[in-house]
């Protein structure tokens, strides 16, 4: 994310980079932030640069950048291993108000080695997958949103596999944040939807500025108008949204109740006939969701998936999306098959007797 504090810009997008003695490093030691002490003014502290310490280029972690400079956390196990130069009097321990995000580190000595690290420790906000669009798991949002409050972390749930499934109540479930696109739920790609609560809302800014977000602009400052107004920068994707609107209107006239009920139908008539075909593997056999993962031995899902199209049957094939995926299963890629309310047993059958034709798919893919 890329924000605008003005008139400073602040980038907190992940990269791999290397330190360099100009970039600011934040020391942490027994818990407690390491600061420089202004040698002119002793009631202020700052944050050292790598050229004030003596062996920096090392197990530090990249975390942010202000105006292009770059920001990096390391963890100081002791005194030889604080790194500082020999005028060490000019460091010291103590509050400062701009590194009140550090406070309660304890319990990271030996940590901070790596980007894994870095997610395991202390997490303020977290964001997970209402339904994953990959194997299809339908999360429990409510018990996870629960637990996170209780631990202070905020919650984003991205809804675009859900919201077109089932019905979720934010309310209800207390997410403070919750996504989900248009195109899933039959409406136009390019638009979408954020919810976010009100109280958070106001406090955050608007990661780009323009149109009518503002009421009024001077060179040095900036008077944002309400939420949501002030996060709609430029204009609007007004033609999407219409038709977004009409889509969320069907849907409704549909009503989840059906979809749900259709969709758990079709879902097991699909895997119990994908079932009889023995080469053909199920990854995610007892999910409750409509997305099925399948793949035939000896054959990878690219192939698979154009076999299917000469069919004219429409599957999505590949790691989708989640390139990690190899890392915590068994399996890399695979082909997708999602169904919706509006697809029937005759759509079914006709893709059974596509991967039955296994002569055929030989062939298409020699």
């Amino acid at each position: 994310m890329i924000q605008d504090i003005t008139p400073h810009q602040y980038d907190n997008h992940y990269i791999e980079y290397q330190p360099q003695i100009t970039d600011f490093c934040i020391c942490i030691k027994d818990g407690t932030a390491l600061l420089c002490q202004d040698k002119k003014e002793k009631n202020s502290w700052y944050i050292p640069t790598f050229k004030e310490l003596a062996e920096p280029l090392y197990g530090a972690v990249y975390l942010f950048s202000i105006d292009g400079r770059h920001y990096f956390l390391k963890q100081m196990t002791g005194k030889d291993d604080t790194g500082l130069i020999e005028d060490e009097s000019n460091m010291t321990s103590g509050p400062s108000d701009r590194l009140q995000a550090l406070e309660n580190t304890k319990g990271l000595t030996g940590a901070w080695k790596n980007r894994r690290d870095m997610r395991e420790i202390m997490p303020r906000f977290i964001a997970f997958a209402g339904i994953t669009n990959v194997v299809g798991d339908v999360r429990p949002v409510k018990e996870i949103t629960e637990f996170a409050h209780k631990n202070k972390i905020y919650v984003l749930v991205d809804a675009a596999q859900y919201i077109p499934h089932k019905n979720i109540d934010v309310q209800k479930v207390d997410v403070d944040f919750l996504a989900f696109s248009a195109h899933k739920m039959c409406g136009p790609t390019g638009v979408g939807v954020l919810y976010g609560k009100g109280e958070l809302l106001d406090k955050m800014l608007p990661i780009s500025y323009g149109g009518g977000m503002n009421l009024n602009f001077t060179e040095n400052n900036i008077s944002l108008v309400e939420v949501p107004y002030r996060f709609e920068a430029g204009t609007p994707n007004i033609s999407g949204i219409i038709s977004f609107s009409e889509a969320i209107k069907f849907l409704n006239m549909v009503s989840m109740e059906y979809i749900e009920r259709v969709e758990s139908h079709l879902r097991k008539y699909l895997v119990g006939e994908l079932k009889k075909i023995p080469y053909v593997k199920i990854y995610n056999e007892n999910s409750e969701s409509s997305i099925v993962l399948i793949n035939i031995d000896g054959i990878t899902s690219g192939d698979l998936g154009l076999y299917l199209n000469t069919k004219n049957i429409c599957v999505r094939s590949g790691k989708h999306c989640t390139k990690m995926l190899v890392d915590e299963s068994e399996y890399s890629d695979t082909v997708r098959i999602s169904l919706y309310f509006y697809n029937t047993y005759e759509e079914i059958d006709k893709l059974i007797l596509a991967l039955k034709d296994k002569l055929s798919i030989n062939e298409f893919i020699k």
